[in-house]
């Protein structure tokens, strides 16, 4: 989904969150039920790129990666979890992709059907992406 600044929509800077994928603790891909009380890994993929990029991502600047549930019937929507990180001080190639793996501890209290959503937003810079993932039961 396109982020803000969209990515090649200037020749400045741009970001597109790009994918939101859910594993059961096996490593297998469990897009669609997971068991409640047990750990599982969410991975969230985006690309920064355009004509800067490398030299601005070249510091190390930091970013949250956040993932949502939001409830779809009668369970609790909310944060299941965020992360700080920053980009690697070392200037990659224009246009690459930056994915970042978080494991997430199964603690939510509810189970039911979740659309899953996770925002990566970087914090010194006016750069915010979006991407919806899959819905997912927690049984």
């Amino acid at each position: 989904m396109p982020g803000q600044p969209q990515l090649h929509s200037t020749t400045v800077l741009g970001i597109d969150a790009t994918a939101i994928d859910f594993t059961d603790p096996n490593g297998t891909p469990s897009q669609y039920i997971i068991k409640a009380n047990v750990p599982f890994a969410a991975s969230v993929s985006f690309k920064v790129g355009d004509t800067f990029a490398g030299s601005v991502l070249a510091i190390g600047v930091p970013y949250t990666v956040s993932i949502y549930l939001n409830a779809l019937g009668s369970g609790v929507s909310g944060q299941l979890a965020t992360v700080l990180n920053s980009t690697v001080p070392v200037p990659p190639p224009m246009g690459s992709e930056y994915q970042y793996d978080l494991t997430l501890p199964c603690s939510w209290p509810n189970v039911g059907l979740y659309r899953t959503t996770a925002i990566v937003h970087f914090t010194t810079l006016p750069m915010t992406a979006f991407v919806e993932g899959p819905i997912i039961e927690i049984f």
